[in-house]
């Protein structure tokens, strides 16, 4: 019995110390992001759709799927762009492509505007996907890679479980058009702070580092 509490008690330290490596914490703030995006494109993007738009239910499964499918074939692709390219960079820039592509969902008019709109926000996300997952993994060292995808995983599930509420009240106390102006600057505002945490060196690198120099030096 004390063993397996000892265990528990080790996961739950393992998981909570990851607030101390500013890479992770930032690629969760991307993911948290990412999760309020999700809940504006498939809960809020249906009701604009049919609510101020005289969208049949077809052109609406029509704007979630694209969004989806973009996003998906740009995994291969982008997985090797992110190899090669600065991923704080990527996911900067995508993230705040995203932001300011969703504030512009209320002023559009017709289906080919909210299915550009929507194919312009997976395409963002598509392109930053790989590269926060590829720094997640870069920065496991020391925490292991399921703790880590479960801190990305519980930032997830954050963002997917407030966002309906947050934006449902954000349109319930002012306008549908709302919701999308609010997610847009919250994920503006996270993206602002994923980027430089995501760029920082870790601790442990650091740690490592000096090491490796006292060592050189003795040598």
């Amino acid at each position: 019995m004390e063993g397996g509490k000892t265990q528990e008690h080790s996961a739950t330290a393992s998981l909570w110390s990851l607030f101390a490596c500013r890479p992770i914490v930032g690629v969760a703030c991307f993911r948290l992001g990412y999760a309020l995006t999700n809940a504006l494109t498939w809960v809020f993007l249906p009701l604009l759709a049919t609510h101020l738009l005289p969208l049949s239910t077809i052109q609406v499964g029509l704007l979630i799927s694209a969004n989806v499918m973009v996003s998906t074939f740009l995994q291969a692709p982008c997985g090797r762009l992110a190899d090669r390219m600065n991923k704080a960079h990527l996911i900067g820039i995508s993230g705040l492509a995203s932001a300011l592509v969703l504030m512009a969902f209320p002023w559009a008019t017709g289906f080919w505007q909210l299915l550009i709109l929507n194919v312009l926000v997976g395409t963002a996300y598509g392109v930053a996907f790989p590269s926060h997952v590829a720094l997640a993994m870069e920065n496991a060292r020391g925490y292991g890679m399921g703790t880590v995808m479960s801190f990305l995983m519980l930032a997830h599930g954050v963002g997917m479980m407030i966002g309906p509420i947050l934006f449902g009240v954000l349109a319930s106390h002012f306008s549908l058009g709302s919701a999308f102006w609010g997610g847009g600057i919250i994920s503006a505002l996270l993206t602002a702070a994923c980027y430089p945490l995501a760029r920082a060196v870790p601790l442990q690198t650091q740690v490592i580092s000096a090491a490796e120099r006292e060592v050189a030096v003795a040598d």
